[in-house]
């Protein structure tokens, strides 16, 4: 059997309205449930970025690729996947969120075998394709019902994190620079322009960012008892490490990847994609997560505002109370110490 193309454009239109409705008519239902609904966005962030980069290696693999599509973002319809992330995501989630995700698994499979191969052209599918089937399965729909029950029981914060930390690596660095280049013409073909040197340094600034933008996620999971995401309340304001420095690492780090990412693949337009970062700081995190932080940590925040700059990073920590070391020579580790002989600087 294989679908008209006037089936396949009503399919794909379908596929994202209904969803997008249907999770809208669950979200209103529940809206004074606020960890719920955070817990449903979360999941749904995490699937937009992790199919897109899905795709990428489903191309790279052959396990499918996709037919009729008038709007398709790295190959795959915009409708479809966006659909697909609500669906495997909030849609899910709010409504079964008391089964297990591993039967919800189960039935997905079950359903996707009967189904894919009718989808011809809208899907195509190789005769690998249940290896991607699985590989989809447990890299995104079990992750993102996992991150949702875990955000609303506030439980697994090292897992929430990496969770979210590997949604937003591919939303930023991805699906973000994809649909600029998409935007204006550019593309992700890699052609040797600069110096070797040049590109070896844009290598090495890149996992610059990497270590700085984990290392903030780090630090909001240690300090702070939270995901760094504005929607998830920190319960202690985390001013220790990077964030002793300058208040906005992982949005630095984040938009000089974007400068590096366009400088490699000579795309103007996602250089200026840094802008977004200071916009989001302006916008969403000055709006909604700083204006809590001052509700609820009023002297404590205003004192690290007027100490630690936003962008530009001090050349020393601010550290509002000094360190105090304690000596006490009950314990071993502490006994050891008295063995050191420390003599002045300038003895023979």
């Amino acid at each position: 059997m294989i679908l008209s193309r006037t089936l396949v454009i009503a399919f794909n239109e379908l596929f994202l309205i209904l969803p997008m409705f249907a999770v809208m008519l669950l979200a209103w239902h529940r809206k004074y449930q606020r960890r719920v609904l955070v817990a449903a966005l979360f999941s749904f962030l995490y699937l937009l970025g992790v199919l897109l980069a899905t795709q990428v290696l489903s191309k790279l693999t052959g396990w499918w690729w996709y037919g009729v599509s008038d709007r398709a973002l790295l190959g795959m319809p915009v409708q479809l996947w966006l659909g697909w992330a609500l669906v495997w995501g909030p849609l899910t989630y709010l409504a079964l969120s008391r089964v297990s995700p591993w039967i919800l698994m189960g039935f997905l499979f079950a359903l996707d075998v009967g189904s894919m191969p009718l989808l011809n052209p809208l899907v195509v599918l190789s005769d690998e394709w249940l290896a991607g089937e699985f590989f989809l399965l447990f890299a995104a729909f079990l992750p993102a019902q996992y991150l949702a029950r875990w955000t609303f029981q506030d439980r697994l914060l090292p897992w929430r994190a990496a969770l979210l930390a590997i949604g937003y690596g591919c939303c930023a660095f991805l699906v973000l620079p994809s649909a600029i280049m998409k935007a204006m013409g550019d593309s992700w073909v890699f052609q040797w322009f600069w110096p070797t040197p040049v590109y070896f340094a844009c290598v090495l600034g890149l996992f610059v960012n990497l270590v700085i933008g984990l290392s903030a996620v780090q630090l909001f999971v240690v300090h702070g008892g939270c995901t760094p995401i504005p929607l998830d309340n920190t319960k202690r304001i985390v001013r220790t490490g990077l964030y002793a420095y300058f208040t906005n690492p992982m949005q630095s780090s984040t938009a000089a990847t974007w400068i590096l990412l366009g400088f490699v693949f000579k795309s103007f337009w996602v250089c200026a994609a840094a802008a977004m970062a200071y916009v989001f700081v302006k916008g969403l995190v000055r709006w909604h997560h700083r204006q809590d932080l001052a509700v609820r940590f009023p002297v404590a925040w205003q004192e690290y505002q007027a100490n630690v700059p936003s962008w530009r990073p001090r050349w020393r920590p601010w550290i509002p109370v000094p360190a105090c070391i304690k000596f006490n020579p009950r314990i071993a580790g502490h006994r050891w110490l008295r063995t050191f002989h420390l003599r002045p600087k300038d003895a023979g």
